[in-house]
């Protein structure tokens, strides 16, 4: 952060990781940053935390000082992943007995922060700080991480190194295995043996290479993959079909593999049957993969009648297309939408209906309020949380403003005791008189029932921003009528917001 003599840094809190296992990503990309003297050489995602390599190269003519503020400090950067906030664990190589380090003209320092892990499902970040924003970093790009889940490259030591299609290190094998979760067969994994009991002393990998399923056979247990050089699955013209076959030296001979379930192989030897009991990738990872390659949602609500509507900018950011569903109560079309204008500041984004059958939202049942609400203020929160799992009903929650800041004592927000949820992002919060006093856009996931929101005031001046300034509402119908009744009122201006 650049101030006169010292520049503050302070970083974010991150969910624990699903799945165990590193990944790296070199130099990512991001949207924009508040200070080019400093950039991200690498994020290195492990289950015991995120740790975020900088380095700053001081491009003015004369030294300065920089800073590092320890864990908890109120004038902390803090990561925003999706509606979730995470802080820092702890730093490295950087700062004296007094916490700062000198910076002379191109000579790079080079420091670390770690974090609590993010989550697998990660694309974005930003590193946005609670008071000053000096070093901000917007949009920070992360490729899919399933894809990038293990490093792929052979050792110089490996006996296959000369051989493309065999790997022979349990991290080459899961490498693998993530990065093409969504196209794996449906006996490709790693099993361990049982034969009613389960018995660990042996592990087998099963690859799928020319129309053979190489195993690869962890003797001792200690977690190197040898490739055997007689054992491999063998599948036939017929889909799922397989055989386990044993090359003796007078040849081979098949005994049938079935598969019983995901992650159960029987394989018939005569009288004695062998029973694989897959390890690897499990269900959790599957899961990681399915909901990644979903479609993310997230809320958002009406300001005008000819199609302006309002969500969170980390909603839509990096998204190659944007819909819009629930407009008019209809939930079977979707409408096209494009991004208008954005506040990544303020994690802001105002949409505009780009569709040729689109009409009309209807006439707004309620006004923004241009002034702040005091603590205590009764308010409700209406969003789409986890379509997938909770439908597309319109969900009402509610509570009371807690504390006129946010995350870190931050002025924008407000924090609130109504639980949101994934998907409650860009949902609107209201207050009893119908008044629409805020955007919500995170939870704190360390604390029950502490959500934020962006204050509404934030948002006019997004709207004021536009070329040409929309004609908001500004009679509210909503003022004396029971929540039951606004709810009613206001449900057909709250949307479903879905991103590819």
């Amino acid at each position: 952060m650049k101030k006169p003599l010292y520049f503050v840094v302070f970083f974010a809190l991150i969910l624990p990781r699903l799945i165990y296992g590193q990944v790296h990503y070199d130099y990512p990309k991001c949207s924009s940053q508040t200070d080019n003297d400093i950039k991200i050489v690498k994020v290195t995602c492990e289950v015991t935390g995120t740790i975020i390599d900088f380095e700053y190269n001081r491009t003015e003519s004369y030294g300065i000082n920089i800073y590092l503020d320890p864990p908890g400090s109120y004038k902390a950067l803090f990561i925003k992943v999706d509606d979730k906030m995470y802080k820092l664990i702890s730093t490295s190589g950087i700062g004296d007995k007094d916490g700062i380090t000198k910076a002379y003209p191109n000579k790079p320092v080079y420091f670390s922060a770690t974090f609590e892990p993010i989550p697998l499902s990660a694309k974005f970040f930003n590193l946005k700080e609670g008071t000053t924003g000096y070093w901000n970093f917007y949009g920070v790009k992360l490729n899919n991480p399933i894809n990038n889940y293990y490093s792929t490259s052979k050792p110089t030591n490996s006996t296959t190194t000369n051989n493309p299609n065999y790997y022979s290190t349990l991290d080459e094998i899961k490498a693998y295995y993530i990065k093409n979760i969504n196209n794996l067969d449906a006996i490709e994994g790693i099993w361990s043996f049982s034969n009613g009991t389960l018995i660990d002393f042996n592990r087998v990998a099963i690859m799928y290479k020319d129309n053979k399923f190489i195993e690869y056979v962890d003797y001792e247990n200690k977690g190197e993959f040898k490739l055997s050089t007689f054992y491999f699955y063998y599948k036939t013209a017929s889909p799922n079909i397989y055989f386990y076959e044993i090359v003796y030296d007078n040849g081979p001979v098949r005994y049938p593999a079935n598969l019983i379930s995901k992650n159960i192989v029987k394989i018939e030897m005569g009288s004695f049957e062998i029973t694989l009991i897959r390890l690897f990738p499990d269900e959790k990872i599957f899961g990681e993969a399915n909901k990644y390659a979903q479609k993310s949602t997230g809320s958002g609500f009406a300001v005008t009648t000819n199609g302006y509507i309002v969500t969170c900018n980390h909603v839509i950011d990096g998204a190659t297309g944007i819909k819009v569903k629930g407009i008019n109560g209809n939930f079977t079309k979707a409408y096209n939408a494009t991004v208008t204008a954005f506040d990544k500041n303020n994690d802001l984004a105002i949409l505009k209906i780009d569709d040729a059958s689109f009409t009309s939202l209807g006439t707004i049942p309620y006004t923004i309020k241009s002034t702040t609400s005091d603590v205590g203020t009764s308010i409700f929160v209406l969003g789409y949380p986890l379509t997938a799992t909770m439908g597309d009903e319109v969900k009402l929650t509610d509570g009371v403003i807690s504390a006129k800041s946010g995350f870190t004592g931050d002025i924008t927000s407000y924090q609130i005791s109504a639980a949101v949820q994934p998907g409650n992002s860009g949902g609107p919060l209201f207050d009893k008189n119908g008044n629409l006093i805020g955007v919500v856009n995170a939870k704190h996931v360390q604390a029950e029932n502490a959500t934020y929101a962006v204050k509404s005031n934030y948002l006019q001046n997004l709207i004021e921003s536009l070329p040409t300034a929309p004609v908001l509402q500004k009679v509210n119908t909503l003022t004396g009528k029971s929540l039951p009744e606004q709810v009613k009122l206001i449900k057909n201006f709250v949307y479903i917001i879905e991103v590819n």
